[in-house]
């Protein structure tokens, strides 16, 4: 029953009009100083006429309403259109005073008007200011023959916080990029994977079908996205090449103390390892 309802307009208005009063005065005692432009507080003088009014309306609405009304009838579907104007408009002047606190010096006064604002909102609150991850930095791919893989790195400040999306490209061209170079390559990406940590192995070997041509060129790129769904911009994109197999030369020094083995490298980048 709308009558009957807990959050009626006018017992919500009382305690969040005071608030606005109180953070309009805060303003124009110390807005020079905060540097907050006049036009903000006038806004906010021009919210608190606002939001009486549309209090107002609302408890004008209600009183219209009997028990014994339908649920659809004129007088119910006005209090509700009344209350749900008064509702929104009270949400549009929270964030607004939200946006505005934010700007304020951190001081004592400013964490308890914070504080109360979002205590006074705990039963309507506004909806969460979500925060855009920042991109990835100092995304890196290298080879690693031992595993025929490409491992990717990359440093993040608040890797609790979010996980990251890594999406991988094949170049059409098997010219080896410079090490570490990094290029903004309009490739058709496609996902690679999740992980909640800032590092990820690109196995070939796991894919589950024939590996890539030795010396393929990939191009990666990151992106962080935390727990609400917000994600960062794509990172830089980063290529490297699958592992090559180093060239055996036929010949094999043999001593007293051991036997020799020569081999011609593919890629400076790759790294090395020996078996028997």
């Amino acid at each position: 029953m709308i009558a009957d309802s807990p959050d009626k307009p006018q017992v919500a208005d009382s305690a969040f009009s005071r608030k606005l009063q109180d953070l309009v005065a805060l303003l124009e005692k110390n807005g020079a100083s905060f540097a907050i432009a006049p036009d903000d507080i006038a806004a906010l003088r021009g919210d608190e006429g606002e939001l009486s009014a549309l209090a107002s309306r609302s408890e004008t609405a209600l009183q219209g309403v009997s028990e014994a009304e339908d649920v659809l009838s004129a007088a119910r579907v006005r209090a509700t259109r009344a209350i749900g104007a008064y509702r929104i408009a009270r949400l549009d002047i929270a964030v607004r005073m939200e946006r505005i606190l934010a700007r304020l010096p951190e001081t004592a006064e400013r964490t308890v008007h914070r504080a109360s604002l979002r205590e006074l909102l705990g039963h309507a609150p506004t909806p969460p200011v979500f925060t855009i991850p920042a991109v990835p930095d100092n995304l890196c791919a290298v080879p690693v023959p031992q595993s025929g893989s490409i491992e990717l790195s990359w440093s993040f400040a608040n890797v609790e916080a979010c996980e990251f999306e890594i999406e991988t490209a094949r170049s059409e061209s098997s010219t080896p990029p410079k090490h570490g170079k990094t290029f903004p390559v309009p490739l058709s990406f496609e996902a690679a994977g999740k992980v909640s940590e800032t590092r990820f192995v690109h196995s070939f070997r796991a894919e589950g079908h024939k590996p890539p041509v030795p010396g393929t060129v990939f191009y990666y790129r990151v992106r962080a996205i935390n727990r609400f769904g917000e994600m960062s911009a794509w990172t830089p994109s980063v290529c490297a090449a699958s592992p090559i197999r180093p060239k055996i030369m036929p010949i094999f020094p043999v001593t007293n103390f051991g036997i020799s083995f020569l081999w011609m490298r593919r890629l400076v980048s790759n790294g090395r390892s020996l078996s028997r």
